[in-house]
C-alpha cells in the first residue's frame, strides 16, 4: 500500500456499525398521562417506596441521568416488557 493510502485510511479509520436504534417501552405516568421511555436509559426499575410516592405510583425507573419517572404499571409488567422489547 503505498504511502498517500495507507494514511488515507489511518486518518479515516476502519468503518464502524451504526448504533442500533433506540427500543421504548409505553408507559403511563400516574395521572394517566403516556410516556414512551428508551430502555437504554433506564438504570433500574424498584418498587415505590410506602409514604414516599402517591399511592397510584406502582412503579419507580431511576434513570441514567439521575432522574425518576413514575408509573401506574407495576414493576414487573414493566420488567416483562422490557425483557420482550429487547428479545426481538
Amino acid at each position: 500500500m503505498r504511502a498517500g493510502v495507507a494514511l488515507l485510511v489511518a486518518q479515516l479509520g476502519a468503518a464502524q456499525p451504526a448504533d442500533p436504534p433506540p427500543v421504548f417501552v409505553y408507559l403511563h405516568a400516574p395521572d394517566g398521562y403516556a410516556i414512551d421511555v428508551n430502555i437504554a436509559e433506564i438504570s433500574s426499575v424498584r418498587d415505590p417506596r410506602e409514604g414516599h410516592w402517591l399511592s397510584t405510583v406502582h412503579c419507580v425507573l431511576v434513570m441514567t441521568n439521575k432522574s425518576f419517572i413514575t408509573t401506574k404499571e407495576d414493576c414487573q409488567e414493566i420488567e416483562q416488557m422490557i425483557s420482550k422489547a429487547t428479545s426481538k
